[in-house]
């Protein structure tokens, strides 16, 4: 529990090793680089950190108070990966997390997604995504974007084979369901 356990010792590590890796760290820099991150200050210090590496596709994981921070996520073009994104106040880092913070990333221009800490079953994204919906957080392509497209681009698979999108001339799996997709109940036929 010392100082290189907390965020900002883990920062000051991944800087190290980005300032030693040099050249090799800018031919690389085509990659996504996922950094976990709940508090607004520690969402920050990733946004400081990023400025000086901006070669790299940066991308909060977990972002329980990215709300609070929303416009400088936009215009740091850094995307985030929500984790547990029905908020569960369970640690000082996430007490300002809200249940509403969809909403004001989306509004602000910020790249959401959402993801499943580990041990969840993916299966739960579809779940997560249709109560985003339900709620009236997010539209309906919102949310399937958020399971979908959105973390793709994150992690720099959208463009190169068009993972995550229907596009012409690129292979897709195809689920019919019954109704939309993410209300309860549905299914696939």
């Amino acid at each position: 529990g010392g100082w290189a356990d907390s965020i900002s010792g883990q920062l000051f590590a991944l800087e190290s090793v980005l300032r030693d890796a040099g050249e090799r760290v800018r031919s690389a820099a085509t990659s996504a680089l996922l950094v976990r991150a709940e508090h607004a200050d520690d969402i920050i210090g990733v946004m400081r950190l990023a400025a000086r590496y901006p070669a790299f596709n940066w991308v909060i994981v977990g972002g329980a108070e990215a709300h609070l921070v929303a416009p400088q996520l936009a215009a740091a073009n850094m995307g985030v990966m929500l984790s547990q994104p029905r908020c569960r106040r369970i640690s000082l880092d996430r007490m300002r997390c809200t249940r509403d913070r969809v909403r004001p990333l989306l509004a602000a221009g910020v790249r959401v997604a959402l993801s499943q800490s580990e041990g969840d079953m993916l299966r739960g994204l579809r779940l997560d995504a249709g109560h985003e919906f339900a709620r009236n957080r997010a539209s309906g392509i919102e949310a399937l974007r958020m399971v979908t497209q959105a973390p793709a681009q994150m992690l720099g698979n959208a463009d190169q084979r068009g993972i995550g999108a229907l596009m012409p001339m690129h292979k897709a799996r195809l689920v019919v369901y019954n109704a939309h997709p993410l209300l309860m109940g549905s299914h696939a036929l």
